[in-house]
């Protein structure tokens, strides 16, 4: 009997300490401390929310594109296609949106893997910088920028990995290159 108590005494104390103080205390310093990354890396312009850094979402064509979803960006039916590469549909998903992507950026450059292929998540919010270089021309042209000033808005847009491929978080570069639109 002595056994049972202390267990349960054990248990309360461990549901009491892991399921209440940590769970609050750990908010507490993430509200404190890193708001912006606890509150969901929110953007808000002119108080409505734009987007959150780290999902996905559907870009005005006169903007730079993600990567494509298979679940059409919805956060709550994340995920991918679960086509193996070899499978009919999946070589008639990737044609069909090379084709696309030629027609609108142009035949003469190599498509980035990245804007034929959704990411396991379907909701990645970054391209290689490689896949924004590749977008900068129609961009330039449909804003009417000259194409020098979206070569640095990508390059300052860019980070730097040491071993993995650059990559550019969409939804800022569009945010930047709203602010060149609009200047």
């Amino acid at each position: 009997m002595r056994n049972l108590f202390v267990s349960l005494r054990a248990m309360l104390f461990f549901t009491i300490a892991l399921g209440l103080v940590y769970p609050f205390v750990t908010m507490g310093v993430g509200y404190t401390f890193f708001n912006h990354q606890a509150t969901g890396s929110m953007y808000n312009e002119n108080g409505k929310t734009i987007g959150s850094e780290l999902i996905g979402q559907h870009m005005p064509s006169n903007l730079f594109q993600s990567r494509p979803s298979a679940s059409d960006y919805n956060a709550q039916a994340s995920g991918g296609s679960n086509y193996a590469i070899n499978n009919p549909e999946q070589e008639k998903l990737v044609k069909e949106r090379i084709e696309k992507l030629q027609q609108k950026y142009g035949k003469n450059k190599p498509v980035p893997e990245d804007l034929v292929f959704a990411s396991g998540s379907g909701l990645d919010p970054d391209i290689t910088a490689d896949a924004a270089y590749y977008q900068a021309d129609y961009i330039a042209k449909v804003n009417n920028i000259a194409p020098n000033k979206i070569y640095s808005l990508i390059k300052s847009n860019t980070r730097y990995r040491l071993f993995n491929t650059d990559t550019v978080n969409v939804l800022e570069l569009n945010m930047d290159l709203m602010k060149l639109i609009h200047k």
